[in-house]
């Protein structure tokens, strides 16, 4: 599967379903399930504050929340549906309030459509630049289906030993 490594807390908001574009100074042509993994640099305060403002609202307490965001780890996959031109295309009307913060909307950048979120346990990633590849099987033990049948198996993952029968965190 497809794979992109964001900073936290970005890639916690796509798991949250409050981030729906993700903005890059490159487009891209793929199309289809995309890993959202967590890369391992937390980021400055000053980096962040606008998306914490942003966030006030919807997270009762921030810094717990901040406090236990997951690092080199994927947390969700999104079926990554179209880039958009962000001169070419009235983005904005697209956006929530809040979501402005969330990501740089500047002319001659591209906002890239991520629906369909599904939240994973989180697990170990090697995050790299642009997109790359992290094994189907791995990510969809980790959505507890079994690769072959697609169908739901309480078991354990091979790579890191977590029981995936747990609940969702």
């Amino acid at each position: 599967m497809k794979a992109i490594s964001l900073w936290q807390p970005w890639a916690s908001l796509i798991a949250l379903g409050l981030k729906r574009f993700e903005t890059r100074s490159w487009p891209t042509s793929y199309r289809g399930p995309l890993l959202i993994c967590a890369g391992q640099r937390k980021p400055q305060w000053n980096e962040a504050r606008d998306v914490f403002w942003g966030l006030a609202s919807r997270v009762e307490n921030m810094v717990d929340w901040y406090m236990g965001l997951p690092y080199g780890k994927a947390v969700a996959v999104v079926d990554l549906a179209s880039c958009i031109k962000i001169a070419d295309h009235p983005i904005h009307d697209k956006l929530w309030r809040e979501e402005r913060a969330f990501g740089d909307f500047t002319p001659g950048r591209f906002a890239w459509e991520l629906q369909s979120v599904q939240r994973v346990r989180p697990f170990p990633v090697r995050g790299r630049q642009r997109l790359f590849e992290v094994p189907d099987a791995e990510v969809y033990r980790h959505l507890g289906v079994d690769v072959e049948d697609r169908r739901m198996t309480p078991d354990t993952c091979e790579r890191c030993g977590e029981d995936l029968r747990k609940e969702m965190e």
